[in-house]
């Protein structure tokens, strides 16, 4: 602390970062933590009959102090009340309470491996003195001893309902603090039943949820095997389909090739068979041709022939059947 500059209602306090001043004028009326009145008849409701005599009193003298406040007068106005100190932290902390209630908080606590701070020594007396003195014993200790797992009834009936499927499963609308009996009945000392809640110690937490990881495993193994059993099936099958259409296309694609090909020996076949018979035809015709013009050649000759010795008969009979003149008759 530091003593006043002047003798005013004041004092200091030295900070690492320097004095810093208070005045005293209605500090303590500023700063009154009055206990709250729950805390009040917590303290009355005390096995100490000292403790429980000295907060009676404390609530006496509340309780007169709001009547005389209310008998000064009847149209006081009430400034309101500024928080005090208490008040304060007690609103901050339930507003923490609040936020961590929302989430899944991990504290990570680092620990000096050695005083030495060298890297890949790890001094096992400077660890554990550091352990003992942070509480981390203590702590593991009493989880240890007590049941530090708490779930309610249906969240741990909703969990653990699959160790079930090993015995006989009870019927439906069973009330879920029976079935949290008959999954924890092989688990005796390990656990509590309260009101609302399982109680539970860590290790058996640790053996329900590797059971609980085992058949979750074995029915995912259970599930991806149909699946992919499915799948390859459903491959298979189109597969399958696409290797006929495929075939079929091939198989056609050859016959077509061979048809195409017998179809083209036909045709040149059938080609050189009607070539051949129209060569045949066109000889035959040729000499049919031939023989008729050797024929109207002959014909023609005969006929020439004829029309020359007609003509030469003509001729002959001409000169027998002469005209006499009527002058020369009379010679014959």
């Amino acid at each position: 602390y530091s003593r006043p500059r002047l003798n005013g209602p004041e004092f200091g306090v030295r900070h690492y970062a320097g004095p810093v001043w208070y005045n005293v004028d209605g500090f303590l009326d500023k700063n009154r933590d009055t206990l709250r009145p729950d805390v009040v008849e917590l303290l009355i409701a005390s096995s100490l009959p000292m403790l429980s005599k000295m907060f009676m009193a404390v609530r006496s003298s509340q309780e007169a102090n709001k009547t005389l406040n209310k008998s000064n007068g009847r149209f006081v106005t009430m400034k309101p009340r500024t928080p005090t100190v208490a008040a304060r932290f007690h609103d901050s902390l339930q507003q923490l309470l609040e936020s961590m209630s929302k989430c899944n908080p991990w504290f990570v606590r680092c620990v000096k491996p050695n005083v030495d701070k060298a890297a890949m020594k790890f001094d096992m007396p400077t660890v554990l003195e550091q352990l003992r003195y942070s509480g981390m014993l203590e702590t593991i200790r009493i989880r240890k001893l007590g049941y530090p797992v708490r779930i309610r009834f249906q969240e741990f009936a909703d969990r653990y309902r699959y160790l079930l499927a090993r015995r006989n499963l009870p019927p439906r609308g069973t009330p879920s603090r029976e079935l949290c009996n008959l999954i924890l009945q092989d688990h005796s000392g390990e656990f509590q039943l309260g009101t609302t809640k399982v109680f539970l110690r860590e290790s058996l937490e640790r053996v329900l949820e590797h059971e609980r990881a085992t058949i979750l495993r074995k029915a995912a193994v259970i599930l991806q095997r149909n699946v992919r059993g499915f799948l390859a099936r459903k491959h298979y099958v189109t597969a399958r389909r696409s290797a006929i259409k495929l075939q079929a296309a091939m198989r056609g694609w050859k016959e077509r090739k061979k048809f195409l090909k017998v179809k083209k020996g036909v045709v040149k076949a059938q080609a050189h068979f009607r070539g051949k018979r129209q060569r045949k035809r066109y000889t035959q015709l040729k000499e049919e041709l031939k023989k008729r013009a050797e024929l109207a050649r002959e014909r023609a000759k005969i006929k020439v022939q004829k029309e020359e010795q007609e003509r030469a008969s003509r001729a002959v009979a001409g000169v027998n059947h002469l005209d006499i003149p009527a002058e020369l008759a009379f010679i014959f």
